[in-house]
């Protein structure tokens, strides 16, 4: 239950501050395609005035700056899948640790009461 309240705001956040990355990477990805593009229509001009090292170079440093900020992207998203399995976990966790006091009779359960038994447990996990 708590992982059902954590999630949607944490999702919200992490997802708008991971759309910067996304769209800096398709921006140098449509740059990239640009340069490749402009090189092959002119190909003759960049050939005619020996301009072939520049045009190569303009296109490394195209491809250079798409992973760069390629890699920035796969790290947001990894920080994202992160923070969801914490919280998920968490949740789990909490779950865990109220099944099993209430096993122990640590908190009392109104509705039923427990025997310590694994079997009683797992049963009062799954329901949660």
């Amino acid at each position: 239950m708590s992982s059902d309240i954590a999630i949607p705001p944490e999702q919200i956040t992490l997802t708008e501050w991971r759309t910067k990355f996304r769209r800096e990477m398709n921006k140098m990805d449509n740059l990239k395609g640009q340069r490749m593009t402009d090189g092959l229509i002119n190909y003759e001009t960049v050939k005619y005035f020996a301009n072939e090292n520049h045009e190569v170079n303009l296109y490394n440093q195209a491809i250079l700056n798409y992973q760069e900020k390629e890699y920035y992207n796969q790290i947001s998203l990894n920080f994202l899948n992160t923070a969801q399995s914490c919280v998920i976990i968490t949740g789990l966790v909490a779950g865990l640790l109220l099944c099993s006091a209430r096993i122990a009779q640590v908190i009392p359960c109104f509705l039923l009461s427990f025997q310590k038994t694994i079997a009683k447990y797992c049963a009062t996990f799954r329901g949660i």
